[in-house]
């Protein structure tokens, strides 16, 4: 008896199945915007409240604490109760938490909704990796799951450029309501559309459902020939428990992709949260340090696009290893010229290797993705990529907090940050061996 991947594979790329990645796309680039949304506006916010950079810091991490919170309990409950519920769900959760925003007086109800929105966030993400997935060809799953990782760092740009056109109109509040109000729309409108995955209605026994996903997805042009239970396409030598997560079968993949998550995004956030200081106390203008940022940002972007045709024809493994290499040589050129006297002038030096760590961590945070969205069972994929998308949140906490810490030592010297990233690069590569369930280069083209 066929199994339903194995169907979507040998049925040609249907063009509804392009329409759903690409839904999944908008509503991750709307998860970015709307996380990246108030660290945009905090100037504003702080000129209107009068209060510190201080006092506002919990309600930026607010966001984190959430992410980190609802990557984990909303991968589950897309396997408990269907990846589309979850989606929607979270859609309508952090648009109304978006829009109320815009109605607060004080930090400490931001933060509170902040809070809230970023669980949303957070729940998001494993159940539109998971749902995109599992309509999509294996031949083609790493090239679209390259395509949702940069979503959120898209949404996260195109939020600077709205931030740009409607502050001056709107204000802060109105940057906020005009953002919750579209991601309430977008929800609505897909309710009706977005079907469940028929894969994991498959693994439930929900044949007649499965049929009508079918439908839905494919029309009549295509036979329907339900199986029961999917099984690990990769290595059936070594079956996994039905639902359960924390299994002898999965330790090497549970472990490593909790330290490739956690150290890749250590990374990631200590660029996005702390390059324009590092940049400017190590004597460039502020006007170079956003420079800077951005060419971080815009290279992050393109080694997240580029994963997937770096898997298909390397795999999975070697495009991690090479990866953390290169941004360990990169990471270590770079603390070398910002600690040297005399280099404050080295603008193109600096941009080249700031953007070089950039595609390093997108291609990092893509093709773990991918390995962690392939990998699991289907009947807990959304929870294995929650727990990893929550290691990599809890990374990123440990070097927004922790980072201040290093950048302290010694005055403001790079270098004992730079250590710890270069370390988080070794973590990368040995990470990459541990895992023992990667997208192999034949499967993956």
């Amino acid at each position: 008896m066929n199994k339903i991947s194995d169907e979507i594979d040998r049925a040609p790329f249907h063009f509804s199945q392009t329409i759903l990645v690409a839904l999944m796309i908008m509503a991750l680039m709307l998860d970015g915007l709307d996380v990246k949304l108030l660290s945009y506006v905090a100037p504003s916010i702080l000129k209107e409240w009068h209060i510190s950079e201080a006092a506002f810091a919990p309600a930026l991490a607010a966001a984190l604490f959430g992410m980190a919170i609802g990557a984990s309990a909303g991968g589950w409950m897309g396997d408990r109760w269907g990846r589309r519920k979850i989606i929607i769900g979270m859609l309508l959760l952090f648009a109304l938490a978006t829009i109320a925003i815009s109605r607060v007086e004080n930090v400490a109800l931001l933060a509170t909704l902040r809070l809230i929105s970023g669980f949303g966030f957070g729940a998001l993400t494993p159940n539109a990796l998971a749902l995109a997935t599992e309509w999509t060809p294996r031949r083609l799953q790493p090239r679209a799951i390259a395509l949702l990782s940069a979503s959120s760092p898209l949404g996260g740009a195109a939020g600077a450029l709205i931030a740009l056109w409607l502050i001056p109109s709107l204000g802060w509040r109105g940057c906020f309501l005009a953002v919750g109000a579209v991601t309430l729309m977008f929800a609505l409108a897909i309710l009706g559309w977005i079907p469940e995955s028929v894969v994991y209605l498959s693994t439930r026994g929900k044949v007649q459902r499965a049929q009508q996903a079918w439908r839905r997805m494919f029309g009549g042009g295509i036979p329907f020939d339900p199986p029961m239970q999917e099984q690990y396409p990769y290595d059936k030598a070594r079956p996994v428990p039905y639902g359960k997560l924390f299994v002898r079968p999965l330790l090497r993949l549970n472990a490593g992709s909790f330290l490739c998550f956690f150290s890749g995004y250590y990374i990631s956030y200590a660029f996005s949260s702390w390059l324009p200081l590092i940049l400017t106390t190590s004597g460039f203008p502020i006007t170079d340090a956003i420079h800077g940022s951005l060419a971080y940002n815009i290279m992050a972007i393109v080694g997240a696009m580029i994963s997937g045709s770096f898997i298909a024809r390397l795999g999975s493994r070697a495009v991690l290893s090479a990866a953390a290499i290169g941004s360990l040589l990169a990471l270590a050129l770079l603390g070398m010229l910002l600690s040297s006297n005399g280099w404050e002038a080295q603008m193109t030096a600096m941009l080249a290797l700031v953007g070089l760590c950039g595609i390093g961590a997108g291609l990092i945070a893509s093709t773990v993705s991918a390995v962690v969205t392939t990998a699991y069972p289907v009947e807990m994929r959304a929870t294995g990529v929650g727990f990893g998308i929550m290691a990599g949140r809890v990374g990123g906490i440990a070097t927004t907090l922790g980072g201040g810490i290093l950048l302290s030592i010694g005055k403001h010297d790079v270098r004992p940050l730079f250590l710890v990233l270069c370390l988080m690069c070794g973590v990368v590569i040995f990470s990459a061996f541990l895992i023992d369930r990667h997208i192999h280069r034949q499967i993956a083209s």
